[in-house]
């Protein structure tokens, strides 16, 4: 989200017991200050990925880390867009090609990004290919696997509340 203080334990909605999530209340006041939009969703669950649909996903790989200096946190993401490859009802994988992938300026070199342990918890939304960009919140990460899978949960599990199925 940015820089702001968060009392986590006053805005915490849910924790999964199974996953690896947590939801929590995010005032328009914070986005406000933080110069940032909501994704919005024309309803609540978004459809579920689809095969071959465009999508970005992020994480925060092991990888990246390091360790802080005293009375820091650092937390890299990296956002990366690739393709649906295979979705059922309960699930989506995104195969990990690497071959169409551009380095943002201010993140690492990609040749650094060799394990993707980390990524769970991280979100996955729909590249909707309109005017405008639109990301349209639809999975949460839960699996990365050694041939280069990223496993994902169609969103549904989480109530439009917060609260988690």
């Amino acid at each position: 989200l940015g820089s702001i203080p968060l009392d986590i334990e006053i805005r915490l909605i849910a924790e999964g017991d199974k996953r690896d999530i947590a939801t929590m209340q995010i005032e328009n006041e914070d986005l406000h200050t933080l110069g940032k939009r909501c994704c919005d969703c024309t309803s609540w669950p978004p459809p579920d990925a689809k095969n071959n649909e465009t999508v970005v996903f992020a994480g925060y790989p092991q990888i990246y880390r390091g360790e802080p200096r005293t009375g820091e946190i650092r937390i890299e993401s990296v956002p990366i867009i690739e393709t649906v490859h295979d979705s059922s009802p309960r699930h989506f994988s995104i195969g990990l090609s690497g071959e169409d992938w551009v380095k943002l300026i201010g993140y690492r070199e990609l040749s650094e990004l060799t394990k993707f342990a980390g990524f769970s918890g991280g979100p996955v939304f729909r590249l909707k290919d309109t005017e405008i960009v639109v990301l349209e919140p639809i999975g949460v990460i839960y699996q990365y696997n050694s041939y280069g899978i990223i496993h994902a949960l169609h969103i549904g599990f989480i109530n439009a509340d917060g609260t988690i199925i």
